[in-house]
Order: C-alpha cells, then sequence, then structure tokens
C-alpha cells in the first residue's frame, strides 16, 4: 500500500508537469508607425517550460512570414488592416492574437530603411584604394551594395570594397545600398589619388615554379624570380632585393637565395618581396603525398570475394607515415560495387552501361586524396594479376599478360615508366602547373569485356583508364609489340589543360569539344617530337624513340596523327565554315601547322597565355570574343598578326575592337616565361652560351652587373647552336 501511494503520486506529478509544458502565451504591444507606410510591432511570447516556439505573421495585406519581435512590415497603400500573430509549438496549442493597424503616409518621405556609413578611404599601393564602412535595414534584408567608382568603372561588393584606378587624380566614390524593401540608401566620399602612373606599377612579378612539390625524397627547389615591364623585356633584380617568408617555418625553410627545403608533410606559402617593386608574389609549397591504392580494382560476382583499398602516405624525404589516429573516410560505390568505412569493396554484379564502373573516392583528416581508385567488376574472373610499376611521377599498373600480348616484357623493352614520366615532365613544362596538386599520376589497364561497351578506350582522370577487352585483344594501352603512345600522351595532356585558365576559356564555347581533343592531341605530339629530338635528356634507347616515330592514333592502324588530321584541315579549307565543319581534328592540324612554321616555341608560349593553371585574367560576354581570344593567344605565341588566317583560311569570327582592346595583354601574358639565358663561359672578349633552349624563341641577355663592359641587355633567337657574344 505504501509503495502505490507513492507510485500514484509520481504519476500524477508527471502528468501535472507535462501539461503545465504545453502552455503557450502571446501579448501584443500597440503599433508604432515610423512613417512611409511601416508598422513596427512589439510584444512578448514564448511557454512556461521554455518550449522552443516559433511565431508567424499575417499582416492583413496578403503577406505572410515568420518572424520575431519587434516585426516590421511596410504597406504599399494607405488604409486599415487586421495583424494577426500566432505562436506556436510541438505539442501544444497555439495561441493567436489581433491589433489593428492604419497606415496613412504608404510611399510618402524617403522611405528608406537602410543606414549606410562609410569610413576613411584607405590608399594601397599603384592606385589602390579600399572603403569600409557598413550596411543594415531595419526592414527586410539587405540585396546588393552597388559602388560607382567615378572613373567610369563600377561593380557590387560588399565591405570592405577594393578598386584600382589607372591615373592620379580625385574621384567621388558614390555607394547604393538596396533594400528588399523600401528605397535605396546613397553615399558618396573623396578619393585623391597619387600613386597609380608610378612605372614599377606596370611591372608582372613571377617567382618559378609557381608551385614547389616536395615529396618522393625530393625535398629541395630553387625559386626563381622574374620581373617583366608592359613591353615584356625583363627589370634587373639583384638577390639581395628579393626577400623570401615562409608562412611555416617550422615545415618549410628558405634560404636568402631562394632555396627551399622541407622534409615532413603538409602545406606551406613563401612570400615573395621585392625592395623597389609595389607588387611581390606566393608560391604554395606542397609536402609529402597521400595516395589511394590500388589505383584499379578488379573482382568478379563469380567468386564475390571483395577487395581493399587503402591510403598510403609519405613525408617529403619519402619517410612513411603511421595513419593509426587520423581520420580516414572512403566514400563512393554505387550498384555495381559498395565500399566500406575501413576500405572493403564488394562487387555487387557488372556494370550495365559504361558509366556505371565506380570509383572509390577518400579523403585524409578532411582532406581529399587527388586519385581514386576504379572498380571494374565482371561476372567471371578475367585470370589477371595486376601489378604497379612506379617512376617519379608516374605509376603503370598492368598486368604481365593478356591474351598474347606480353606487357611486363613489352613495357620494360620499351621504357614504358621512363616514357611516362619523361611525358608528366614535358607537359608540366608546357603547361607550367600539375594536375591535382602533384598528385602522382596513376595510368592504369583496364580490362574488360569489350563487347558489352563499359571498356573505353582512353579516360583521363587519375587514374587514367586505358582499356584492353579480353575477349578482342582491342587495346589502347599496348599491342603485342607497340604501345598506345598517342593515347597515353593525349589523356595525360587533358589532365594539364583542365586547370582553371584553360578551363574557364573552354568552358563557356559552344564547340568546346573541339579544343578540349585537339589540343590534348597537340599537346601529346608536340611532346613526343621534343622526345624524339632529345631522347638522352631522359635516358630513352633508340628502339624506343623508333616505337613512337609514327604516334598511332587508333589502335592497330598504321596512321600518323598529322596524315591523317592535315588532311581533314586541307579539305576543311576548301569550304571553311566554323559553325558547322570545326572539330578536334581541325583544331589539332591547325596547332601542329603553327608549330611547324614559327618552332617549338610556339606551344610554349601559348600555354604562358594560360599560365600560372589557376589563375583566371579574362572574362567574355560572347562567343565571337572567346574565339577573337583564341586568335589574339595564337598571335601573340608567333609573334605574327594571324588574323588573315584564321578569318580567311579557317573561318573563325573576329571581333576586332575586342582583338584590340586584349592584345596588349595577352601578348605580355605570351612572352612571360620566355626565359633569360644564363651565362656559361666568360672569356676576355666574349660570352659563350649553350644551345639547350628553345629554337624561336627569343632570349634575353641579362650581364652581371660586374660586368660593366658588356651590354646591359641584348636580344638573342634561338636556333639550336651554342652562341657566342662578342663584347659590345
Amino acid at each position: 500500500m505504501f509503495r502505490k501511494t507513492w507510485l500514484f503520486l509520481f504519476l500524477t506529478l508527471c502528468f501535472c508537469a507535462s501539461a503545465h509544458a504545453g502552455s503557450l502565451y502571446l501579448a501584443l504591444s500597440d503599433p508604432e508607425y515610423p512613417g512611409c507606410g511601416q508598422v513596427s510591432i512589439n510584444g512578448a511570447f514564448g511557454s512556461d517550460a521554455g518550449l522552443g516556439a516559433r511565431m508567424d505573421f499575417d499582416w492583413g495585406d496578403g503577406t505572410r512570414g515568420q518572424t520575431w519581435f519587434p516585426a516590421r512590415h511596410v504597406y504599399a497603400t494607405n488604409g486599415e488592416y487586421t495583424v494577426t500573430a500566432t505562436v506556436s509549438a510541438e505539442g501544444a496549442a497555439s495561441v493567436a492574437r489581433t491589433v489593428k493597424v492604419t497606415i496613412a503616409d504608404a510611399g510618402q518621405g524617403d522611405c528608406s530603411f537602410v543606414e549606410l556609413s562609410l569610413a576613411t578611404p584607405a590608399y594601397n599601393c599603384c592606385g589602390g584604394v579600399s572603403v569600409g564602412g557598413g550596411v543594415v535595414t531595419s526592414v527586410g534584408s539587405v540585396t546588393r551594395v552597388v559602388w560607382d567608382w567615378g572613373d567610369g568603372d563600377s561593380g557590387e561588393s560588399h565591405f570592405p570594397a577594393e578598386h584600382r584606378y589607372a591615373t592620379n587624380g580625385s574621384y567621388t566614390v558614390r555607394v547604393t545600398a538596396c533594400a528588399a524593401v523600401g528605397r535605396p540608401r546613397v553615399r558618396t566620399t573623396a578619393v585623391a589619388v597619387t600613386n597609380a602612373e608610378m612605372a614599377s606599377c606596370a611591372n608582372m612579378v613571377r617567382v618559378y615554379p609557381s608551385e614547389v612539390y616536395l615529396r618522393r625524397g625530393w625535398t629541395n627547389e630553387t625559386l626563381g624570380v622574374d620581373v617583366r615591364r608592359l613591353d615584356g623585356w625583363p627589370v634587373p633584380v639583384s638577390s639581395h632585393q628579393i626577400h623570401y617568408i615562409s608562412s611555416r617555418p617550422d615545415l618549410v625553410q628558405v634560404t636568402p637565395e631562394g632555396r627551399v627545403t622541407g622534409t615532413g608533410f603538409g602545406e606551406a606559402r613563401v612570400d615573395v618581396m621585392i625592395d623597389g617593386q609595389p607588387w611581390g608574389a606566393s608560391v604554395k609549397i606542397h609536402l609529402g603525398e597521400v595516395v589511394l591504392e590500388p589505383c584499379i580494382l578488379l573482382l568478379t560476382t563469380k567468386s564475390g570475394a571483395p577487395g581493399q583499398v587503402g591510403l598510403r602516405a609519405s613525408n617529403a624525404d619519402g619517410s612513411s607515415i603511421n595513419l593509426a589516429g587520423r581520420q580516414v573516410v572512403f566514400t563512393g560505390g554505387n550498384e555495381v560495387a559498395s565500399v566500406s568505412p575501413s576500405g572493403l569493396v564488394t562487387p555487387l554484379r557488372p556494370p550495365a552501361s559504361f558509366l556505371e564502373s565506380p570509383y572509390i573516392n577518400a579523403s585524409l583528416d578532411g582532406i581529399a586524396v587527388g586519385n581514386a581508385c576504379l572498380v571494374r567488376v565482371t561476372s567471371s574472373d578475367l585470370g589477371l594479376t595486376m601489378r604497379d610499376h612506379q617512376g617519379r611521377f608516374t605509376t603503370l599498373r598492368f598486368a604481365d599478360h593478356v591474351g598474347t600480348y606480353p606487357y611486363a616484357t613489352l613495357t620494360t623493352r620499351l621504357q614504358a615508366v621512363q616514357v611516362a614520366d619523361a611525358l608528366y615532365q614535358l607537359q608540366s613544362r608546357l603547361t607550367g602547373g600539375a594536375p591535382g596538386r602533384g598528385t602522382r599520376q596513376y595510368l592504369a589497364m583496364d580490362p574488360g569485356y569489350d563487347a558489352d561497351g563499359t571498356v573505353p578506350c582512353g579516360l583521363s582522370g587519375n587514374p587514367i583508364r586505358l582499356g584492353t577487352g579480353v575477349d578482342n585483344l582491342r587495346s589502347c594501352f599496348a599491342g603485342a609489340d607497340w604501345i598506345q603512345w598517342g593515347v597515353w600522351g593525349h589523356e595525360l595532356a587533358h589532365n594539364f589543360l583542365f586547370q582553371r585558365s584553360f578551363g574557364d576559356f573552354v568552358s563557356g564555347l559552344a564547340n568546346p569539344v573541339a579544343y578540349s581533343e585537339g589540343m590534348a592531341t597537340a599537346l601529346s605530339v608536340s611532346c613526343f617530337e621534343h622526345l624524339t629530338a632529345e631522347p638522352e635528356r631522359f635516358g630513352l634507347a633508340s628502339a624506343t624513340v623508333a616505337s613512337f616515330s609514327d604516334v598511332w592514333w587508333h589502335p592497330l592502324l598504321p596512321i600518323n596523327v598529322r596524315t591523317v588530321h592535315y588532311q581533314a584541315l586541307t579539305n576543311y579549307e576548301a569550304n571553311p565554315n566554323y559553325a558547322a565543319g570545326f572539330n578536334g581534328d581541325i583544331c589539332d592540324a591547325i596547332m601542329l601547322k603553327l608549330e611547324e612554321e614559327y618552332g617549338p616555341s610556339f606551344m610554349f608560349r601559348l600555354m604562358s597565355v594560360f599560365y600560372p593553371a589557376d589563375e583566371s585574367f579574362m572574362s567574355y560576354d560572347m562567343e565571337v570574343q572567346r574565339l577573337t581570344f583564341w586568335v589574339a593567344a595564337c598571335s601573340a605565341a608567333a609573334r605574327a598578326d594571324l588574323r588573315p588566317r584564321f578569318r580567311d583560311k579557317w573561318g573563325y569570327p573576329i571581333d576586332e575592337a575586342f582583338y584590340a582592346e586584349i592584345m596588349p595583354l595577352v601578348q605580355r601574358r605570351a612572352a612571360q616565361r620566355d626565359p633569360l639565358i644564363k651565362q656559361v663561359a666568360v672569356s676576355s672578349n666574349a660570352i659563350t652560351l649553350t644551345s639547350s633552349a628553345i629554337a624561336g624563341t627569343r632570349y634575353v641577355l641579362q650581364c652581371s652587373t660586374n660586368l660593366t663592359d658588356w651590354s646591359t641587355l641584348r636580344t638573342l633567337d634561338a636556333d639550336g647552336t651554342p652562341w657566342s657574344i662578342a663584347k659590345s
């Protein structure tokens, strides 16, 4: 009896507490009228036990919304309105209250509810101005802040807003803040610019390389600083003028001479400042490496046996990193294969279409790993054992044998790893970048049944997929005694090209495929011709060079790319119709023709226009402007006006005004990587220079300051032979 009584009392108390918790209350104050048809209603609402509640307003003019006290609204027309406020919460009965409002001044006065304030302008180098301030609105929200800088330029920006003036002078800056409700608010401030016309303001500062990758035992890199005038001529800068600052001295050390050293793992930045120059530059430093392995898994539903993926991490010095306690996350998978949190990959069914083969991705401590693992699922066991063959920059993964194809023997004899590394280095040099933050590039043989349509020829990415049909031995990886070098180079070029700068240009074209495919082929052919000309530089044997003297484009078809695409260009030139007939073969042929005529420097200078790879530098309003930019880029790379040729022979539409507007910038960018020749040998009468330069490229000789009797600057045209330059 004693125990039952206490239980009854306990249940009663619980019931009472629950009932009390559902009690909501709402009280409204008398409306206030700030003007311009605005009403403001204050009050109080909530629950006795602190339930999470919400409040909704019906303003009586067809407008409803959720808000808090003080609730504000603007009426468009005068009149009397009934405002209903409702407070509600889950598990409780809602409570509503009404109040009458009378509007008599709708649309009268300045009717702006925006408060806008401007701070005193701050001045930066080379005409730079920064204006701080603040903007709020008592009703609704601020939608945009528009700036008229007084020099013909305008735009939208929140605070602080920054602008750069091209000429000195006094300007009135007009700022307009717009809100969802009410009229805009306008404020002005005066600026006086005195440093916009310094000659050094037009200088371009570059640091080479633009990004540094310290990994795989390479722990040092020396930075080169280059300053160019607006006309492309170099500005002499001595070493004592240059200052290097590491953002992470504990991780990356840099000497006064610009030698960067790091042995650990992580990312840092080196800032470069130059005495007497208004601009500096920054270089990203990437240390160590994390990769997902293997880059391809072969699984079969016949056995259902799972595969395993995992991360391999190393410091810049090559030492392994223990990932215990680090956050490793695997993602991806679909109806074809699934992946567990521990990286166990289970085959579910073969893919029904090409796009169904899944990729497994991974992240380490929230940072995405730069490569993926392709999962190839088949109904029967392919009977292949895949192995990794590692170079400095690339890793090839393939089976020793596929049918009668002796891949292990063939790839060793034709130095496949060395060629892949050489292609990577040359394409990196041409483009000035590295895809995927410099992550190791994997090239994977992708075997499967060609008949089911799920095996590609070649597909860019990381890994690059090189399809091989086990049912018919059609292969874009290799054959019995040849390797598909053209496909390898083409897909690798896709990875280098589709970084931000080139991608910005191509992505807005009506026919982007023509440029993405054509340029990938052109870069590939250019690199193979370089390898053919300088095999000793990469340690390539004559048998290897002979294997790509003709770059095959289609499996089992002995057709040279130039032969096929040049004929396509000839046919196109008979009736040049850009909109109807331009394609990747035509684009490739044009680029290779221009490279033949203007020398190897043409491709290098063309890619210099898009350097650095992560920089967005050009905007376009229409298709014709993008095509005009391409004509300008090719003209700048060739140092010749190619407009008549592009227009008359190749059917390009050209915006002449846009060409004239952008050409100075495009020419400057094309010339920005033209390197300075370093002296090799100095005698009493001559300086002898080596010939490892790009034929057809203009070089500039900058003599040492102690050689006062020599000319300070001398232009040279490389012709592939050593130069001996006498005193001036």
